[in-house]
């Protein structure tokens, strides 16, 4: 039997598009790692679903339950941005927001003696921008891919309360910024080479304990929450995502 040359490429597929390279040496050492080629650098994706807003409740009553109810469930948009350095890791630049409406009455003191209730409209809607650490791991065929992210952003909380007064409604928000943990979880189902629908679901947390009111005339206030009562910017999602991978 002849001896092995110093150097030998050995070749061999696994799975579509995927290969690995080795280096042997005459006692079957390997002198450089598996490379793969063909596997999506990256990842863009799109979606849409559901969301929740976290936090403990205030509600005492029915209808104060109702209203919280309202105003903590929601529909969330988001856009994702994934880049692969090999066939596992990455790291992702993510978007997504939650939006939720509900209906109440505000009790308005009119001078000292008297008080008026009106309808009112509020808007909450909390945008959270996040860096996420990506782990995926791809089917047998490289079709299908889970994929896992966590890391940290921001969380931009806009709370916007709109009174209908007579013939001139008056809008008041609260806004505040504070940084907000992210975990994630999806499942990316081929529909095409480079075409696929995710299924996914999310964690969101932020908190605040102090905050800015802006006022129509443009004046502002600042809140102060008592420690360990302040505001919750957390979420819980779910959603559905078209993909594009390249």
């Amino acid at each position: 039997m002849t001896e092995i040359a110093d150097y030998k490429l050995n070749y061999y597929q696994m799975g579509s598009g995927k290969a690995a390279y080795a280096n042997i040496n005459k006692s079957g050492d390997t002198l450089s790692s598996i490379e793969n080629y063909g596997l999506p650098k990256v990842r863009l994706a799109a979606s849409y679903g559901y969301s929740f807003k976290l936090g403990q409740s205030a509600a005492s009553n029915a209808a104060e339950r109702e209203y919280e109810k309202e105003i903590r469930n929601g529909n969330r948009i988001g856009l994702t941005f994934d880049f692969f350095w090999n066939e596992m890791n990455g790291l992702g630049f993510k978007f997504h927001r939650h939006r939720s409406n509900a209906n109440l009455q505000i009790e308005i003191e009119l001078d000292p003696t008297t008080t008026e209730t009106f309808g009112a409209h509020e808007q909450l809607n909390i945008a959270q921008y996040s860096i996420l650490y990506r782990i995926r791991k791809y089917s047998w065929n490289d079709k299908n891919c889970l994929n896992l992210g966590m890391g940290i952003g921001l969380a931009a909380y806009r709370d916007e309360i709109t009174i209908l007064l007579p013939g001139a409604p008056q809008s008041v928000a609260e806004v505040a910024n504070c940084a907000a943990l992210e975990l994630e979880v999806s499942y990316d189902i081929a529909l095409a080479d480079n075409i696929a629908l995710s299924i996914g679901g999310e964690l969101s947390g932020g908190y605040f304990e102090k905050s800015k009111l802006e006022y129509p005339d443009g004046t502002t206030d600042v809140v102060r929450y008592e420690e360990n009562s302040g505001i919750s910017a957390g979420r819980v999602g779910l959603w559905a995502a078209f993909v594009v991978r390249l």
